[in-house]
């Protein structure tokens, strides 16, 4: 009885230290992170249903005669054409499309992020910066997603997604992750960023394999 009540105690004692390691939200730490909702999708070059990797092979091959600009992809069992490739207009511009944008305060390494080119720190949160789109995995983006946690810390009206996540960080405690809605200058601060996402964008010079393993 003394053997089972002490291996007792010692089980009690890993599960409780087990019960106290913060967990990792996914949605917080990269640049991978970053999503981006209500986007305008022009331009359809043609569309069918293949696994991803089949997808961007194709979009590759279309982009040799300037027909791919970037691809968009869906495991949702209820699409049936689930690979759709898109020509003229880069990722860039159906970013500037897309209404409403999410983004981590920060990158696990401590980083302030930016979604675009340029990137700029904050006064007493971030010594460096990294500008996600200049990024070996810029090409790769998620679209339409929702968030799956409750309600924000903070909503306020401000004039840009860099406003926004400048006031979240000194103006909500314990908030990791922003969304700004452009069109309605409207900021939400949130202690994550965990969700799901319909969309995964990729361009044809995007590697793959490498950019996947950082979802």
């Amino acid at each position: 009885l003394k053997i089972r009540s002490h291996r007792m105690k010692n089980f009690i004692a890993v599960v409780v230290s087990l019960a106290i390691i913060p967990e990792i939200v996914f949605g917080q730490y990269d640049c991978q992170d970053i999503f981006f909702n209500d986007c305008t999708y022009r331009n359809l070059v043609t569309a069918f249903h293949v696994e991803l990797d089949a997808c961007h092979e194709e979009c590759k091959l279309y982009a040799t005669v300037q027909e791919c600009e970037f691809l968009r992809y869906t495991e949702s069992t209820l699409t049936d054409e689930n690979c759709g490739l898109y020509m003229s207009e880069d990722i860039g511009t159906l970013k500037g499309s897309c209404n409403l944008i999410g983004l981590p305060i920060q990158s696990y390494s401590g980083d302030c992020i930016s979604q675009g080119k340029e990137c700029r720190t904050i006064e007493d949160i971030c010594q460096n910066c990294t500008a996600c789109e200049m990024d070996t995995c810029g090409g790769y983006i998620q679209t339409e997603c929702n968030l799956d946690h409750g309600h924000s810390l903070l909503t306020l009206e401000v004039e840009s997604s860099e406003v926004c996540v400048e006031t979240c960080t000194k103006e909500a405690d314990g908030a990791t992750f922003v969304t700004y809605e452009r069109e309605e200058r409207v900021c939400h601060c949130y202690a994550n960023g965990s969700r799901e996402c319909k969309y995964k964008i990729i361009t044809p010079d995007t590697e793959l394999e490498n950019c996947m393993n950082r979802f």
